[in-house]
C-alpha cells in the first residue's frame, strides 16, 4: 500500500508538471484499479483531521448536538466523494464518445490525485491549528485557494489521462465534480431531514 502511495504521489506530480511519462507511475490493470482505492484508506485520517479542524474553527458542533451525526454525515460524504467518478465515468465516457478502456486509467489517476489533494486541503487547517492562521483566514484560504486549485487539477488530470482538448476535459471534469457535489448535497438532505 505504501509503495503504491509513493508511486501514485510521484505520478500525480509528474502529470501536473506536464511530464509525458506520468502513466508509468500508475498500474491501470485490474489489480492496480482495486489497489488505487487504498488512496481512500490513506486519505481518511487526513480527511478526519480536516473535518475536526473545520468543526473547531466554525464551531459547528453546537452544545447539545450529536457528534455521532457529524461522523455519520462526513463518513457518507467521504464515500460519495470517492465513488462519484467510478460511478459516473462510464456514462461520461460514452457521452463524450471516448473509448471505455479509458475508465480504469481515469479512475486510478483520479484516486491518487484525491490522495494528493487531501494533503493540500489539510495544509491551511494545519496552519490554523498550530496558530499561524486564524479561523477566518484558514477558511478564506480553503475557499479562495484550495477549491479553485482543485478544480484546475481535476481539469488537468482529465485532459492528460483522456488525451482530449481543454474544452472536452473541462466539461468532463466539471460534470464529474458536479455529480460529486450533487451526491454530497443529497447526503446532506437525507441525513439532516
Amino acid at each position: 500500500m505504501i509503495s503504491d502511495a509513493r508511486r501514485g504521489f510521484a505520478g500525480v506530480w509528474a502529470l501536473l508538471r506536464g511530464d509525458p511519462e506520468f502513466p508509468k507511475f500508475f498500474d491501470v490493470g485490474a489489480a492496480g484499479f482495486v489497489r488505487s482505492f487504498a488512496a481512500a484508506v490513506l486519505s481518511a485520517p487526513i480527511y478526519i483531521f480536516v473535518v475536526a479542524a473545520v468543526d473547531r474553527a466554525a464551531g459547528t458542533l453546537a452544545p447539545g448536538s450529536e457528534p455521532v451525526n457529524l461522523v455519520l454525515y462526513e463518513t457518507v460524504k467521504f464515500a460519495v466523494m470517492w465513488s462519484a467518478l467510478p460511478v459516473t465515468a462510464p456514462l461520461l465516457l460514452r457521452l463524450a464518445g471516448l473509448d471505455r478502456t479509458l475508465f480504469s486509467p481515469w479512475v486510478v489517476v483520479h484516486n491518487w490525485t484525491l490522495f494528493v489533494l487531501h494533503f493540500l486541503m489539510a495544509s491551511s487547517w494545519l496552519l490554523y491549528l498550530v496558530g499561524v492562521l486564524d479561523a477566518e483566514t484558514a477558511l478564506r484560504m480553503h475557499v479562495s485557494v484550495y477549491l479553485p486549485v482543485t478544480a484546475v487539477i481535476h481539469w488537468r488530470v482529465t485532459k492528460a489521462v483522456l488525451n482530449v482538448g481543454w474544452s472536452m476535459s473541462g466539461a468532463l471534469a466539471f460534470a464529474h465534480v458536479l455529480f460529486s457535489l450533487i451526491g454530497q448535497l443529497l447526503v446532506n438532505r437525507v441525513l439532516q431531514g
